[in-house]
């Protein structure tokens, strides 16, 4: 990811990866539970998304925007830094961290246990 220039993905974990590694990509829904994560990413301007596995005109759309990003470096390289300023990769030392603080923290009195 960190050598390539553009890339086409679905839309789940590796769309975060490319995110990550400032990597300009298309994506690709190909399965429900991928169009959140992938149209949040193309809606913040962190990638372009082609459309669904199932839309006949997914080739054609695909082309359509590498060749676009493909003559286009200021684009990718926009791409690229809105990705990685969405995702930085440390989510989960983050969570590491909150779960640290939580439970080093007095327990709380008369409080709910979660």
């Amino acid at each position: 990811m960190l050598r390539a220039d553009l890339a086409v993905s679905a839309g789940g974990v590796t769309a975060l990866e490319l995110a990550a590694t400032a990597t300009p990509a298309v994506g690709v829904c190909l399965a429900a539970n991928q169009r959140r994560n992938l149209l949040g990413l193309a809606d913040e301007g962190a990638l372009v998304a082609a459309g669904d596995a199932d839309d006949p005109g997914l080739p054609a759309a695909v082309r359509a925007a590498v060749a676009a990003l493909a003559v286009d470096p200021e684009r990718r390289r926009r791409l690229g830094a809105r990705g990685r300023a969405l995702v930085d990769g440390l989510g989960a030392a983050r969570v590491a961290d909150a779960m640290r603080a939580r439970l080093a923290a007095p327990a709380a009195v008369g409080g709910a246990a979660c």
